[in-house]
């Protein structure tokens, strides 16, 4: 345990010995002087020099070196015991008594004169030339002088008899037990202070505190170096400066947050400033300041990780999408309109129409926009390993599942947006439990009973007629409902034609194409009114980018040749397509035949068990079949069966 130094000015030897007894008693660490009050100021300073946490001094020499110093000062007080004891010192037969207090220090003797049948004249001084000139004013011969060192060397140079007034080892014990409370409670509020500064010179950002007399108690080395100063004394002297860049004054007026874009000697920063409030009272405020090339820095690593990691929407507006059809700007109107709300939305519309995009343009319009974000293909992840990927999963639910378990997409983007695209192609199962997720908004892992609450929005897409899946039976209704409170439908292109040239001049600048040729590729795609465009958008897409590289060698492109490109490629592409249609009749017959042979063997085998039946006759056999004699009979010659 590390223990406080005190120090001890005495103005008689006497009082140094006592002290000295009475500290190394207690165990306190004690460095004592003696030094007359000429000498007090001088020796106090060089204790504290020495690292001496407080120091002890008899009332006059404490009062004449407090305001000296910058460490605690604790008096010993001279009782009217202390006065008895020296009275008693100089002879009953003394009637007349001078008591000299020096600096002023008063003591109520009246009584202590009355009861010892006494004349006792209190007198006090602040200089030894004064004190000399009050005594030229007594007989010396008839009182004697009571008092400290100095008072009783300046009367003995006079003449007078004298008694020095000693202070009692209570006295002094007492003043010593004081002293160390004192520098215990500094030193503890010295080693926070230390604790707290080393803290905040570990933040990388400028910290500026003040009290409510607006005295800088906290200025950290960022802060200094900011301000190009060096500690809080430093600061204090350009205090009115600090307090205006950091806008301090007025936080403390109004018992506000304050932030501010500020520049600190050349330096762009942000400051944020509070109010420091304890029962309702203010006192005092604290301010702390970003470097604003560090907080850009920082927001961009923070967007990166997260881009790392998915979890944001693409960087889509509904100004991406291009068209002006009534029918595509009443779609985005409507769309602009949910992003304002949190329901679920189903976006529905063929393949190729810009589902994503516009679930994409939605998220960055909501509030949810600064929040995680995540994109789910739902056909294109096994059903098993989709309920994993959606509710995460318990250490050991299943093989090869990581040590501690994982958490789900749904938990990840808690307060954030999740699309569910081909949500037509989620299994029944999985069915139930999104619906708990809309209806709850909690989840349970994969092997876990843990719930555990989320606050996600849903927006999901399908390609396919929801509503006649779920006539069907393999779409929960329930979940439907949930799913489709808000309803945004994409209109194909084939049937807002107006927007395919548009659309293609947008496609034509991504490809880069030269504006002197981006004319004659507009021109060759204006013919296709009549085209069915049942690929919409994604169609369209791959057929420029097709007919930009088949024509990209061509030295002088013109209106004809990319026109017969153009033709050249559409006529690949319904020959392909031919193919595919044949190529799936084929499919068809093999899948048809595949079955039949299926069903010939399991009938085949189901004869051969029957007739094993010595019991059953060629009737029953029959009947069991539910096929007639004749009917049986044939069956029996095609699978070459008898008895």
């Amino acid at each position: 345990m590390i223990d406080v130094k005190i120090g001890l000015v005495a103005p008689y030897p006497n009082l140094a010995e006592k002290a000295l007894k009475i500290a190394k008693k207690k165990g306190m660490c004690l460095k004592a002087q003696y030094a007359a009050v000429e000498q007090a100021i001088a020796v106090a300073k060089a204790m504290e020099r020495d690292g001496v946490d407080v120091i002890v001094a008899r009332e006059g020499t404490e009062f004449l070196i407090k305001e000296h110093l910058n460490i605690p000062t604790i008096p010993i007080k001279v009782c009217n015991f202390d006065i008895i004891a020296a009275i008693m010192k100089s002879g009953t037969q003394q009637k007349n008594i001078i008591l000299a207090n020096f600096m002023g220090r008063h003591h109520n003797v009246a009584k202590v004169g009355k009861a010892l049948g006494i004349s006792i004249q209190d007198i006090r001084f602040a200089t030894k030339d004064a004190y000399h000139a009050i005594l030229k004013n007594f007989d010396k011969d008839k009182w004697i002088v009571v008092g400290g060192g100095l008072s009783c060397s300046v009367a003995e140079e006079l003449g007078f008899k004298t008694v020095l007034l000693e202070s009692a080892d209570e006295s002094i014990e007492y003043a010593l037990d004081n002293a160390h409370k004192v520098a215990r409670s500094k030193f503890d509020e010295k080693q926070k202070r230390m604790e707290l500064l080393t803290i905040v010179n570990q933040i990388e950002h400028g910290i500026v505190a003040v009290d409510s007399g607006k005295k800088i108690t906290v200025f950290n080395s960022t802060a200094e170096r900011l301000f190009h100063l060096a500690g809080t004394d430093v600061a204090d002297t350009h205090r009115d400066f600090i307090l205006d860049k950091t806008n301090l004054t007025q936080v403390m007026i109004d018992n506000k947050k304050h932030q501010l874009i500020e520049n600190i000697n050349g330096t762009d920063v942000i400051v944020r400033s509070v109010p420091i409030i304890s029962d309702k009272r203010n006192l005092g405020g604290v301010s702390s300041i970003h470097e604003a090339c560090k907080v850009q820095k920082m927001e961009e690593n923070i967007r990166l990780s997260i881009h790392s990691r998915g979890l944001t929407p693409k960087n889509y507006t509904f100004g991406d999408i291009v068209g002006k059809s009534d029918s595509l700007t009443e779609t985005i109107t409507k769309a602009r309109k949910y992003a304002k709300t949190d329901f679920t939305i189903l976006i529905t519309g063929e393949s190729g129409t810009g589902k994503e995009l516009f679930a994409h343009s939605i998220v960055n319009e909501s509030s949810r926009r600064t929040h995680p974000f995540i994109a789910i293909n739902c056909a294109a992840i096994p059903s098993n390993l989709l309920e994993a990927e959606l509710f995460g999963y318990e250490e050991g639910s299943f093989t090869g599942a990581k040590k501690g378990g994982k958490p789900g997409y749904f938990e990840i983007v808690h307060n954030g947006t999740i699309f569910l695209d081909e949500i037509g192609e989620l299994s029944f199962d999985l069915q139930g439990r999104l619906l708990r997720v809309t209806e709850q908004k909690e989840i349970i892992k994969v092997g876990g009973t843990r719930v555990i609450p989320v606050n996600v929005r849903i927006i999901s897409a399908t390609n396919r007629n929801l509503s006649a899946i779920v006539s069907d039976g393999r779409f929960r209704e329930d979940l439907y409902y949930r799913l489709s409170v808000l309803h945004l439908s994409i209109p194909p292109l084939r049937d807002r034609i107006g927007d395919v040239l548009p659309i293609a001049s947008h496609m034509l600048n991504t490809l880069r194409v030269k504006r002197s040729d981006k004319e004659k590729y507009l021109r060759a795609i204006r013919n296709l009114k009549e085209y069915p465009w049942k690929g919409n958008i994604r169609e369209l897409s791959n057929l420029l980018t097709q007919l930009v590289v088949l024509t990209s060698g061509d030295i002088s492109l013109s209106h004809d040749s990319v026109k017969a490109t153009l033709n050249q490629i559409i006529a690949g592409d319904m020959q392909n397509k031919s193919w595919h249609k044949m190529s799936e009749r084929k499919n068809s017959v093999k899948i048809k035949t595949k079955a039949s042979r299926e069903t010939d063997e399991t009938e085949a085998s189901t004869l051969r068990e029957l007739l094993a039946k010595k019991d059953m006759k060629i009737g029953q056999i029959a009947q069991t079949m539910g096929v007639s004699r004749a009917t049986l009979w044939r069956k029996l010659r095609k699978y070459d069966l008898s008895r």
